[in-house]
């Protein structure tokens, strides 16, 4: 449901911000992304596609297929 509420562009977007992060990283967690202001950041179109518990399902979703 979270993901029809995203453009490509937006989701690819975070896709790719969290993959340069975790790359090469053997522990990856979602708490410190994006951190507590998600405003201007490439993850602000998923609290406004969301609320805040959709929004870290999301997160940890993102990452978890970042990881494969």
């Amino acid at each position: 449901m979270w993901r029809s509420r995203l453009s490509d562009a937006a989701f690819n977007a975070i896709y790719d911000e969290l993959h340069s992060r975790i790359d090469g990283s053997a522990i990856q967690t979602s708490s410190w992304v994006p951190g507590f202001n998600w405003e201007g950041t490439v993850f602000q179109p998923v609290y406004d596609a969301t609320n805040d518990i959709d929004a870290l399902a999301l997160t940890q979703t993102i990452i978890a297929k970042a990881k494969h």
